[in-house]
């Protein structure tokens, strides 16, 4: 009988593993494009994911890269996708060198979307 217990709480146990690791949520991967222009300031691109609700409405940020000599990266600008996972963002920097950020989120009960950040683009 202390046996048969022992195999029925082994079983179990290697269950409930089995089934934490099936439930942990995996991102869905997406990447994010930055171009600059064609007016002076203007930040423009895409969210681009497999899964529809990755791209609409998510929070964009600007970011211009200022080297070690200079200070910390900064934030410039912040934006919302639109339903197809473009963003414009007018801003009044007009040189220097950035990158576009999207933060990992939790877009709803089970599924969440990587975070992404762009290919630099500098100007000036």
């Amino acid at each position: 009988m202390k046996r048969s217990t022992s195999l029925i709480t082994a079983i179990l146990a290697t269950l409930a593993i089995g089934s934490a690791g099936a439930t942990a949520q995996q991102p869905v991967g997406n990447f994010i494009t930055l171009h600059l222009g064609p007016d002076g300031g203007l930040f423009r691109g895409a969210v681009k994911s497999d899964v529809l609700e990755c791209i609409a409405d998510r929070k964009v940020r600007i970011v211009i890269i200022q080297g070690p000599s200079v200070g910390p990266d900064m934030r410039v600008a912040k934006g919302f996708t639109d339903e197809r996972g473009h963003y414009r963002i007018q801003t009044t920097q007009t040189s220097g060198t950035w990158i576009a950020k999207v933060k990992r989120e939790q877009v709803e009960p089970g599924l969440v979307c990587a975070g992404a950040i762009s290919k630099r683009r500098a100007a000036g």
